[in-house]
């Protein structure tokens, strides 16, 4: 959680042209690693059940399921930082917490298909992969071993 942490600290920084960026790259990303999952994983399946099987990995509703419980939404949302002595109207400083602001779930997924891209550029291809799979989406973080190549050997 700490790795994941510093990258959302760098997406934190990216202007909206690099936000944009950065989640064409996770989501090409997210698309190649659950395609390859099922390519290895379900051979006897036919591409339209791979196709199902990736639209429902990375539909903006499962993403946003398993942003909320890796955490994401913690790092999203916010509440404001400045004391009540220096707000406008406040004579006494107050004890009590502000409620957080809330992200919907489109928001959420665009920020783990963002965390994705962020990911792969920093640390590369494994971790990136392995990060998807923390998240809990169907994808390899190791090289298949072909049947062909073991009969030969």
């Amino acid at each position: 959680m700490r790795s994941i942490k510093k990258v959302f600290m760098k997406l934190a920084v990216c202007d909206a042209r690099d936000y944009k960026r950065l989640q064409t790259i996770g989501d090409s990303l997210m698309k190649l690693s659950v395609t390859d999952f099922s390519f290895h994983k379900r051979p006897n399946e036919n591409k339209k059940s791979w196709h199902e099987h990736r639209v429902n990995q990375i539909s903006v509703s499962n993403l946003a399921k398993l942003g909320k419980e890796f955490g994401i939404e913690g790092l999203m949302t916010s509440t404001s930082w400045v004391p009540d002595e220096y707000k406008l109207g406040v004579t006494s400083p107050r004890k009590t917490m502000e409620d957080p602001l809330k992200a919907n779930r489109k928001q959420i997924a665009e920020c783990v298909t963002a965390l994705c891209g962020m990911c792969l550029i920093i640390y590369g291809p494994y971790k990136a992969r392995k990060f998807l799979k923390d998240l809990k989406l169907d994808v390899l973080t190791t090289k298949p071993i072909m049947k062909l190549f073991k009969r030969i050997l």
